[in-house]
């Protein structure tokens, strides 16, 4: 990379607010709705008296993990919104953050359901 082209600013895309921004509504939406329903699955699991997997006792352990996902992104957001002028390579750090966060919350999304979901559906003789 030349340095003359990583010290050049350029107008930030207005496409990058738009997806920032839609990623940390998706997120935090997102995550209030799974930091409650980890607790509930935890109560559920007490409730009919299942013992968790280990994966499942990692989840109940840390419902409010989804938290500091929705603050990634807000922050992320945030950083983006706040800089009219970026140059090329701050440009790809944001989109890699942007990439990294969604990634990590699809990865503890879909972990979170196969620790919950695999002792359930034990419970029903599917497995």
């Amino acid at each position: 990379m030349k340095d003359s082209e990583s010290a050049e600013l350029l107008p930030r895309p207005r496409s990058l607010l738009i997806a920032a921004t839609l990623t940390a509504a998706s997120v935090t939406c997102l995550s209030g709705h799974m930091a409650e329903a980890v607790v509930n699955f935890r109560s559920m699991f007490k409730d009919l008296g299942l013992a968790p997997s280990a994966s499942a006792r990692l989840v109940f352990s840390v419902p409010q993990i989804w938290w500091l996902l929705a603050l990634a992104s807000i922050t992320e957001m945030v950083w983006v919104a706040t800089q009219p002028q970026l140059t090329a390579a701050v440009k790809r750090r944001m989109k890699t953050a942007m990439f990294v966060t969604a990634a990590l919350t699809a990865i503890t999304y879909g972990f979170t359901a196969f620790a919950i979901y695999t002792p359930l559906f034990k419970l029903r003789g599917g497995g």
